[in-house]
């Protein structure tokens, strides 16, 4: 009898590591997907996963791209009629940043993406957990658009789709929000 529950306590401890390692490679595939994640992906959840360093990420990822140095802002000077098409096909058509109090850093960065390929808004949305919060029906001078918005304590993302590509991602703002930096 003393055999035999030593068996079975073996038993379920040798069960117990298999299920134990089988969820750290689990979680280590997990991770290696996301570190490889698309280029805008990762444009995309910088911001939502590191915050303020996520958004300084992501701008100078787009000036490695634009081929300006750290310290040259984003703007129809420095991108005008230079689409950019990212790793993973995705096309940039303009991108900006703006600062106002996180000096020296950039405290914002849009970038507006081509309709094809199409980036679909409901990747974005899974990707960025934005929620949706207006729309337009548009007008003579204005194409009809749907807002969408992510929040934390530390950034904001205002996710753009406009007709007639609604399903489409179109404009992404992000803004940092929360204590300035210290000068």
């Amino acid at each position: 009898m003393d055999r035999a529950l030593r068996h079975h306590r073996l038993e379920r401890t040798n069960d117990m590591n298999l299920k134990n390692f089988t969820a750290i490679i689990v979680t280590a595939l997990g991770l290696i997907a996301f570190q490889q994640g698309s280029a805008t992906e990762q444009l995309l959840q910088l911001p939502i996963q590191l915050g303020h360093a996520g958004v300084n990420q992501v701008v100078r990822d787009l000036q490695r791209h634009y081929g300006v140095d750290a310290a040259t802002g984003l703007s129809a000077l420095t991108n005008a009629g230079q689409p950019i098409t990212l790793e993973d096909g995705t096309v940039i058509t303009r991108a900006l940043t703006g600062t106002r109090t996180h000096a020296p850093d950039w405290d914002e960065v849009a970038f507006d993406l081509k309709a094809q390929p199409c980036v679909r808004i409901e990747r974005a949305l899974a990707l960025t957990g934005a929620r949706k919060v207006g729309e337009s029906a548009g007008s003579d001078t204005v194409l009809a658009s749907v807002a969408y918005q992510f929040r934390n304590n530390h950034i904001r993302m205002d996710i753009m789709t406009y007709a007639p590509n609604l399903g489409c991602v179109g404009t992404v703002w992000i803004y940092k929000v929360g204590a300035p930096k210290a000068p």
